[in-house]
């Protein structure tokens, strides 16, 4: 059984800060409010 390319969706937009990557700009957008925000937690890799 072949799949056609509309069902398979590459992650295209990858974050900047944690490279973790995300199909939608709405969905990086939101990730990055959530999980990098000031006063939320700080950026990856800073301690």
């Amino acid at each position: 059984m072949e799949m056609s390319t509309a069902e398979v969706k590459p992650k295209k937009l990858r974050c900047e800060i944690c490279a973790r990557n995300f199909e939608t700009p709405e969905m990086l957008s939101y990730h990055k409010s959530v999980e990098h925000s000031q006063g939320r937690r700080p950026p990856f890799g800073v301690s």
